[in-house]
């Protein structure tokens, strides 16, 4: 009862710290190229690299996503079209965080939606309190029926005005009231399979489940600064759900490689590197 009461004021404190520290770090983004213009990008993958994600997940150990030599050009050409939109949006110093896999059923019994409460919290008007925060969903099957709503703000920079908006929105969802309202300037990102969607986080964002109609399977990534990893205890950074192996011939990959952060990468073997903070 105690922790639900506190919950509000325990956002509001989150809010003010990403207001007042975080702020100064996504000040350095230029906000420019084609995530610039929308703060989300969609494009559409061969279905080539669609059936090669598809064998990775149904190989997946669920311990770590693994990605082999043999899927080198798939991430090749994922990572061509990921590090310009990245760098032109949030500049130099922005990194991979994790991948992982997500499937959602019709009846939201499983994957995402592991209890009501994960459901009520991701269809609800709210921000991920990070920050600037890229994530990029690539679709491997869904009709569309769950799509992602995100609202634009005036400026890619959040306004103080915004920002005072913002904890309004969400101390309403925190305080277990929902709200789902309509707004006029709402834009919709629709998984269709082979989409690759990006958006940014930071801005009013929320999951659409009452239509879905078939299953959902994506892959996602997260991108940041780093900088921002150690103050912050919200969901960001790299951790057990989202890290993964790869094959140390990804290094070659230029775009690839300019997005890994070093200080996560751990040699296995000799051919083998687990993407983490610590070897777990």
């Amino acid at each position: 009862m105690i922790k639900n009461i506190l919950r509000p004021f325990n956002f509001i404190l989150t809010m003010i710290k990403v207001r007042f520290l975080i702020q100064k770090i996504d000040n350095l983004c230029p906000f420019e190229g084609k995530l610039g213009e929308n703060i989300f990008y969609q494009d559409v993958l061969p279905t080539e690299i669609i059936k090669e994600l598809k064998k990775i997940y149904k190989e997946n150990n669920k311990i770590y996503i693994q990605f082999t030599n043999s899927s080198k050009l798939t991430i090749e050409k994922i990572f061509n079209i990921a590090k310009p939109l990245l760098r032109d949006y949030m500049g130099p110093n922005v990194f991979l965080d994790g991948m992982s896999f997500i499937e959602t059923e019709p009846n939201l019994n499983s994957g995402l939606f592991i209890n009501q409460k994960k459901k009520y919290f991701a269809e609800n008007w709210h921000t991920d309190n990070v920050g600037t925060r890229i994530k990029c969903y690539i679709c491997l099957d869904g009709d569309g029926s769950q799509p992602t709503l995100i609202l634009k703000s005036k400026k890619n920079k959040i306004t103080f005005i915004e920002w005072l908006q913002y904890i309004l929105i969400e101390a309403i969802r925190w305080s277990g009231i929902k709200f789902k309202y309509n707004f006029n300037n709402t834009k919709y990102i629709f998984h269709k399979t082979s989409t690759i969607s990006f958006f940014d986080t930071n801005h009013l964002h929320r999951g659409e489940y009452l239509k879905n109609s078939k299953n959902r399977l994506v892959l996602i990534m997260e991108f940041s600064n780093p900088s921002k990893h150690s103050l912050l205890t919200g969901p960001i950074g790299t951790n057990k759900k989202n890290n993964f192996l790869f094959d140390k011939a990804f290094l070659e990959i230029e775009n690839f490689k300019d997005l890994i952060d070093i200080k996560r990468i751990h040699y296995i073997n000799n051919s083998t590197i687990l993407y983490s903070n610590k070897i777990n």
